[in-house]
């Protein structure tokens, strides 16, 4: 959910496999210059809850998974990041 608006902007947060919309936003700022680096969304503590609660249940998986193929996975995430 990223959108163009600060040059980059997420409006909600994804948790679970799905994207949560979350009601407000903050505008995050770039620490070596000061200058707004994006819009980001603000999560409420039930969004940190249940994203709490899908990393404990996905911790098994993850962790039994080979090295190579954890980084080759968080690798690919970078990758649909920065486009």
């Amino acid at each position: 959910m990223l959108d163009n608006h600060l040059s980059r902007a997420v409006r909600g947060m994804y948790i679970n496999g799905d994207w949560a919309n979350c009601g407000s936003t903050f505008v995050d700022m770039d620490p070596s210059d000061g200058s707004a680096w994006a819009l980001v969304a603000d999560g409420s503590a039930a969004e940190a809850q249940a994203a709490v609660a899908a990393a404990h249940a996905a911790f098994p998986e993850w962790s039994s998974r080979m090295f190579q193929e954890r980084a080759n996975l968080l690798l690919k995430a970078a990758e649909i990041w920065d486009r």
